[in-house]
């Protein structure tokens, strides 16, 4: 079932205050508590919505840096989301077009760090490193 517009609202008040209880989202939006937490739980059971904790890196001073990864062949791809999935500084991974056709974003805590997460993905089988941008200090959201 696709998002409505009240899903949308939730959602953004998620995003202001994960731990905002059902009770306030009622009185914000003007609807029963249990349609709320009726709401919620079918969002995160249809995978619509992931509710989970983050390193604020903005607040943090970590470090980023997008990568520019080939997958090798179609049939990569499950086992190349399968690697993404199990390390925890990956943030997010993305399809991209052209030769570099997984883009993904990593974190580390100083340029050490990052710079070791980064040499990782040299040795993946599945993947043939192409780039890496560091990136600077996050403006837009908290990841």
């Amino acid at each position: 079932m696709p998002l409505d517009e009240r899903d949308l609202t939730i959602i953004k008040l998620l995003k202001t205050d994960v731990r905002m209880s059902y009770a306030s989202m009622a009185d914000t939006l003007g609807l029963s508590r249990a349609t709320v937490r009726n709401r919620i739980q079918r969002m995160v059971s249809e995978d619509l919505v992931i509710m989970s904790a983050r390193v604020n890196i903005k607040k943090q001073g970590g470090k980023m840096a997008m990568l520019g990864l080939e997958v090798k062949s179609e049939e990569n791809w499950d086992e190349c989301l399968a690697m993404l999935e199990s390390l925890p500084w990956v943030l997010m991974g993305f399809r991209a077009m052209g030769k570099s056709n997984l883009r993904v974003l990593v974190y580390g805590e100083s340029d050490e760090i990052l710079e070791h997460n980064i040499d990782a993905f040299r040795y993946y089988h599945c993947v043939n490193f192409i780039e890496a941008e560091i990136l600077g200090k996050p403006i837009v959201s908290n990841i």
